[in-house]
């Protein structure tokens, strides 16, 4: 005696054709009181789709299978925002260091350029002392 398991739909309009074959136009949910166990000849306790316990068996497989993918998927979304953010950071790290970098090269232009002006200074009071030193010895 084959048995057979009929699956209420929540919602939505069905068509089903052959023994295995059903096509879902809307979502079909179910639980343990939207399923139950029919012998061959039994009347169903109310209108849904039948299908053999293999067909059954796959749709539940194909069902976790699916729930399953969608974890991953939702785990993948969220360690890409993740890198995302990280790389966001990362960049104005960068930005970061560019600005002060180029602050410092302002630095140390201006560093230099006193570097010559001092230098330039130091000549001249050296030049003038040599000088001075040189009228007083006479």
């Amino acid at each position: 005696m084959t048995s057979l398991l009929v699956i209420a739909l929540l919602s939505g309009s069905i068509a089903a054709s052959a023994e295995d074959t059903v096509f879902l136009l809307d979502a079909v949910s179910t639980s343990a009181e939207d399923s139950v166990f029919l012998d061959k000849g039994k009347a169903a306790p109310f209108s849904g789709i039948l299908f053999t316990e293999e067909k059954a068996k796959q749709l539940r497989v194909d069902l976790l299978d699916g729930d399953k993918y969608k974890i991953q998927l939702e785990t993948e979304k969220n360690r890409t925002e993740r890198l995302l953010t990280i790389q966001h950071l990362k960049d104005e790290e960068i930005e970061l260091y560019r600005k002060q970098n180029e602050r410092l090269l302002k630095v140390n232009d201006r560093s230099d350029t006193m570097n010559y002006i001092w230098f330039g200074l130091g000549v001249l009071a050296t030049g003038l002392a040599v000088y001075g030193a040189a009228g007083l010895a006479r």
